[in-house]
């Protein structure tokens, strides 16, 4: 008996469309705990249900099959069964408005289905009835399906009532009939207008999502754009007190003084025939505009100033006076050196240059090429005296840019000759503004290391130095340090004969050059110096061939003597007509030469410009008959003076059958 009561109450729930919860308030209900496994099983094909208004109506029908159970005898249970089916089926009546909108009534999604798919599954009924249930109904059928009565059947209580199985089977057969009366035509074009209704009702979603998202994109394009071109301020509540003129400060005590400020009437005035409305606590911290609001002047009402700077650049300095924003900072930019100099000179002229301590590094910061410092020096006398004596140290001020040690640095690395010229460069732009002595020491060490190492270039690049960047006397010091002529009796030649050449070259220029400032004498000394001083020999072991052997080195004689050619001659002529004051000073000097060297250094063209000078050499050559033998030609006689030539011809006469017949004649004309 409970099994068929709990069969009678899984109908009844799938036919109201009970949801799980309600469901499982009829299992407490009705079922033993013992027996709540069978009434959950019963409950799962209709949990997805909706809860119908009649839920109270079910629940008294549950009640009512309750008290029913109590009942011993089993007409009373058949009896309860048909009472609460009565019940839910006059409840669904009521509902059948729900469907009234619809063509049809879909049972196949509706809890009924696997309710009495169940029902059937419990009473044995064939597969055939089973599907049956499946069928798509009218709605005019909704009642006469849950009831399993016909059509034109009505429910009559005074009908004697049968057992629960007949009822259903009756109302399954009827179900099967009804389904064989169906027409297939019918049923395609009711499939055909549920596919097109909903094909329409899944366009009309698709295009109203769209338009949804498409007016989300709008509104958020247009609030991205309001933000970006006007940012919303927050809105700041003004406190009633501020209003009614209340001395306490709105925020803090930091921005009191700037509200008070603002509080004051602004004044016109006239910059440059541009007006500009500045508040008058401003104005009084400025001087000029203090003393001239102040008095009792005829322009106190519209002051009018001419600067030297834009009214733009003047604004500049109102915003430095206003916010306290450093001029040339990134907040307070100036655009080039000409519009700081021209802000420096209108702060001047204001007298606020003592307000403003950062005018001196905008003025420096702002220098960047040498037309800038040429225009800040030649503006110095318009500038405050700070920023006036920044602009003074860029000319004529000793360099403490480059320090002596840096500058060693930077001229002893210079390797290559793109380096090289521009570290000339660099001292070329600074002479007059660096310690020649340290670019001499740098000079003599390139030098040094040219020899020790054998290395021309650096030789080569310390001639540079002392040519272009060095006076006469060190760049004599320079020259000093080349070595005498090493001669070696075994193994390789002088190492420096590599660059003997190149630096005789350089000498000779350098006597040109100490001829105009009177330093040709000593040049010349510390050369033939070299070349008349007493060999010194050394020796030293070394590998020669298959052992080790002592080579002899002899030191003696000068790289840098230019009277063994042609050359050398027309250079000591140069160097002569250049120093006409030193003329007897190096013929003394040449005096120092041995004989046979001043034969091939005196040539016509010198003994010519030497003239009464040249004396002491003429008796140098004729004490060596030998050397006054290469030296005499008809030429060179005829150059000298009568008494120098009877000198020379006194030497030559023992040996007249040696010279040739042009020279013994002069000999012969010159003693008759």
């Amino acid at each position: 008996m409970r099994r068929a009561f709990g069969e009678v109450a899984a109908f009844a729930a799938g036919a109201c469309s009970f949801n799980l919860i309600n469901l499982r308030r009829v299992v407490h209900a009705c079922w033993p705990p013992k027996n709540w496994g069978s009434a959950v099983h019963a409950s799962r094909g209709f949990a997805g249900g909706r809860l119908l208004r009649a839920s109270r109506s079910v629940k008294s029908a549950v009640r009512a099959g309750r008290c029913a159970c109590r009942q011993s005898s089993e007409e009373a249970d058949l009896l309860a069964k048909q009472e609460m089916l009565a019940e839910a089926a006059l409840t669904l009546d009521l509902d059948l408005s729900r469907v009234e909108a619809s063509e049809a009534f879909d049972w196949t999604q509706a809890p009924l289905k696997d309710g009495a798919l169940l029902l059937l599954e419990r009473n044995r009924i064939g597969l055939v009835g089973a599907k049956a249930l499946g069928v798509r109904l009218p709605r005019s059928n909704v009642r006469e399906l849950v009831l399993g009565i016909g059509p034109k059947t009505a429910i009559d209580r005074r009908r004697p009532r049968s057992s629960f199985d007949e009822f259903v089977q009756h109302s399954i057969l009827w179900q099967m009939g009804h389904r064989r009366e169906v027409s297939a035509v019918d049923t395609m074009q009711r499939l055909e207008q549920d596919v097109r209704q909903l094909h329409g009702s899944a366009l009309k979603q698709l295009r109203r999502q769209v338009q949804e998202l498409r007016e989300q994109a709008s509104a958020a394009s247009l609030r991205k754009k309001e933000a970006t071109l006007q940012p919303s301020l927050p809105v700041i509540l003004v406190p009633a007190s501020a209003e009614a003129g209340d001395d306490r400060p709105i925020a803090n005590n930091n921005n009191k003084h700037f509200f008070t400020m603002l509080k004051e009437p602004a004044v016109a005035i006239r910059v440059n025939d541009t007006m500009l409305h500045v508040h008058q606590h401003i104005l009084e911290g400025i001087p000029f505009f203090a003393a001239l609001l102040s008095g009792d002047w005829s322009d106190a009402a519209a002051p009018a100033v001419e600067l030297p700077c834009s009214a733009e650049e003047f604004a500049l300095l109102l915003q430095r006076l206003y916010t306290g924003q450093v001029l040339g900072s990134p907040e307070l930019p100036v655009s080039g050196c000409a519009a700081a100099l021209r802000l420096s000179a209108a702060a001047a002229m204001l007298l606020i240059d003592e307000k403003l301590p950062e005018l001196q590094n905008m003025v420096r910061g702002s220098i960047l090429t040498h037309r800038d410092a040429d225009m800040a020096v030649a503006a110095a006398a318009a500038l405050p005296p700070t920023v006036a004596a920044a602009c003074a140290a860029l000319h004529g001020a000793p360099s403490d840019e480059l320090p002596p040690q840096r500058l060693q640095e930077m001229i002893l690395s210079a390797t290559t000759k793109p380096a090289q010229a521009s570290v000339s460069a660099v001292l070329a732009a600074r002479h007059g503004r660096l310690d020649l002595d340290q670019v001499a020491e740098a000079a003599q060490r390139l030098m040094s290391q040219a020899i020790i190492r054998w290395q021309r270039p650096r030789c080569a690049w310390a001639v540079v130095l002392a040519r272009d960047h060095l006076d006469c006397a060190r760049a004599l010091a320079v020259f000093k340090c080349v070595p005498q002529v090493e001669k070696h009796s075994r193994g390789c030649r002088d190492s420096f004969q590599a660059v003997a050449a190149s630096l005789r070259k350089a000498f000779a220029e350098h006597l040109l050059r100490c001829a105009g400032s009177g330093m040709a004498a000593e040049a010349l000394g510390f050369v033939v110096g070299q070349a008349t001083s007493q060999p010194q020999v050394s020796s030293h072991r070394i590998k020669f061939h298959a052992g080790m052997e002592n080579c002899m080195i002899t030191v003696a004689g000068s790289h840098l003597l230019l009277f063994d050619c042609s050359e050398g001659s027309a250079t000591l002529a140069k160097v002569l007509l250049a120093a006409p004051g030193e003329r007897q000073a190096i013929a003394a000097v040449l005096t120092r030469l041995p004989p046979a060297t001043l034969a091939q250094t005196l040539s016509k063209e010198v003994m010519a410009v030497l003239g009464i000078h040249g004396e002491q050499l003429v008796q140098a050559l004729a004490a060596d008959a030998s050397a006054a033998k290469k030296w005499a030609s008809p030429g060179r006689l005829a150059a000298v003076p009568l008494a120098q030539r009877r000198l020379v011809c006194a030497g030559l006469f023992p040996i007249l059958d040696d010279l040739s017949a042009e020279a013994s004649a002069i000999v012969v004309a010159t003693l008759r």
